[in-house]
């Protein structure tokens, strides 16, 4: 079994000490159902109020003579998101819905569902103490994932304490290890959890699959959402 090492230096917020090398090492065998990849890897960033669970990605094979992985050791930064952070948040979800769902939902959804209310809304949820996770590589803002207590949608009580309430990273950086890490991040690995999915996104149900997750058989048709049908998955 082959295995292989990458050198990390991290520097946490606020940490006035000297850089710190830290070594990670695994081997190419995948764990469990967990996808099999070049992945990136991950610095772990206290947020104002509570840490950033453990989280877990793969690296690619290091250049003996600088240290950085083949795809240049590029890290993934998780982090809470707080109130300045609204119009990254907004970006990333309101891009990702027009990515996934634009050719699903009729053009009337959009006129309202604009980039500007989603800052907005996400003003105002970040104000009101929502703390969802942020994934950050080279500074910008690439995905964020919530996690919480479940509750009862459209009169259909939950079957797990958890729910993964959102995760939505950039096309761009789909398989690069960025949501396996929210993910991980929110909801540890082989925590009990639900989340409702949109019957028509295989891509995302393919994802959830891989992590352990099946579709239970309780379905809703949500109005808010323009009527789009979604399942519910759980683990």
């Amino acid at each position: 079994m082959r295995s292989v090492v990458c050198r990390v230096v991290v520097r946490l917020s606020g940490d006035r000490s000297p850089e710190r090398p830290i070594i990670r090492q695994r081997t190419d065998r995948p764990t469990g159902n967990r996808p099999r990849g070049i992945g990136l890897p991950v610095l772990r960033v206290a947020g104002p109020d509570r840490p950033v669970r453990s989280a877990s990605a793969s690296v690619g094979t290091p250049d003996s003579t600088s240290g950085r992985s083949a795809v240049g050791c590029r890290f993934v930064r998780l982090r809470i998101a707080r109130v300045a952070d609204a119009g990254a948040v907004a970006r990333v979800h309101h891009t990702t819905w027009v990515t996934a769902y634009g050719e699903l939902l009729p053009a009337e959804f959009w006129e309202t569902h604009t980039l500007a209310e989603r800052t907005r809304g996400w003003q105002r949820s970040l104000m009101r103490g929502l703390a969802p996770t942020l994934a950050e590589v080279d500074g910008k803002a690439v995905g964020f994932a919530h996690a919480s207590r479940a509750r009862a949608q459209h009169r259909v009580e939950p079957v797990r304490e958890t729910q993964l309430w959102m995760l939505y990273v950039l096309d761009d950086h789909h398989g690069t290890g960025v949501g396996q890490a929210l993910l991980d991040a929110v909801v540890p690995p082989g925590t009990p959890c639900q989340l409702w999915v949109a019957e028509d996104n295989p891509r995302a149900r393919r994802f959830y699959e891989r992590n352990g997750f099946t579709v239970e058989g309780a379905r809703i048709t949500d109005d808010s959402f323009a009527n789009i049908t979604e399942l519910r998955m759980v683990r």
